[in-house]
Parts: structure tokens; sequence; C-alpha cells
């Protein structure tokens, strides 16, 4: 569903463009979480392996680096980026980063699914 605004100038509706993304290929969305991978690791050497979350409306990354402190409270707090077109990111995003030792034991940002659902994008350097 098309909104129009007074100017006659439109946007799509929460249900249309929901469904637009449902229907975009996981491969796309995979192509970013790549990139994202390659230019994240070229920009700080310190992260070594990185996770993909797979989902339907965004690219979930969850990243590990020893050059962050412990989680204060037990849980994953990803930092979250708008879609981008103009640098090929069509997608928005969500990374996180946390320790190594950490893996597997943090509680999950709401609607990441388990552990058992991460892949991974990044081996260790």
């Amino acid at each position: 569903m098309v909104k129009l605004n007074r100017n006659g100038s439109g946007r799509l509706g929460k249900a249309a463009s929901d469904a637009k993304l449902k229907s975009m290929p996981r491969c796309q969305i995979e192509d970013q979480a790549r990139l994202l991978v390659k230019d994240n690791q070229d920009a700080d050497p310190s992260i070594t392996n990185v996770y993909w979350f797979p989902a339907a409306d965004e690219v979930r990354l969850l990243e590990l680096t020893s050059d962050i402190p412990i989680s204060p409270d037990g849980t994953v707090h990803p930092y979250r980026f708008g879609p981008s077109p103009r640098n090929k990111l069509r997608f928005p995003s969500a990374i996180a980063l946390i320790r190594p030792e950490e893996f597997g034991q943090l509680q999950l940002p709401k609607g990441w699914g388990t552990w058992r659902k991460a892949k991974e994008l990044a081996l260790g350097r």
C-alpha cells in the first residue's frame, strides 16, 4: 500500500515495505553482510570471528574482539544503522561487539533467535 502525503508524494506503508523486504532474495542480505564483515575487519584488525544471524529484513552481525570490556549485564547490545543505498547497503544493519569468551553465553537481542542460528562468516585471524 502506498500512503500519499498532501503534496502527492508517497511512501510504502509498513505492510507493503515488510512484504517487499521479505520477497528479496536472502543472498542479497548475505552479500551485504559479507561486505560489512570485510569492511569492518579491514578497519579493525582486532575483530577475529564474525557471525551472521540470518533475517529477512536486516543484516545482523556479531563480531568478536578482545578489545572491549565484558558485557556488564550479560546481554548483546547491537549498534543499529539504517540502509545506505548510495554505499551499496540496501538493508538496515545491527552490529554487536562481544569478547570471544562471551560467545554463546550472552542473551541475544529480541528476534535474533538462538546461538545455533549463527553462521560464521569470518574465521579468526
